[in-house]
């Protein structure tokens, strides 16, 4: 099970490589600041970004 991570922002999402080897991935600084977010999550865990909550009006009750 893996955690997930919740972060609002543009990517660029595409096949990149050569013909010999080509890989479908995500690229931009949003999702660069959800791999930092991700690695403090813990199995089954779902976590925001600050901008997630700002730009959400929903009533999120805090862990810990």
């Amino acid at each position: 099970m893996w955690g997930i991570v919740i972060n609002p922002g543009e990517a660029v999402a595409r096949n990149v490589g050569s013909q010999k080897r080509t890989e479908y991935t995500v690229i931009g600084s949003h999702v660069n600041l959800v791999a930092r977010i991700e690695s403090y999550t813990m199995r089954g865990q779902i976590l925001i970004s600050k901008n997630t909550s700002k730009d959400t009006n929903l009533d999120i009750q805090i862990a810990g």
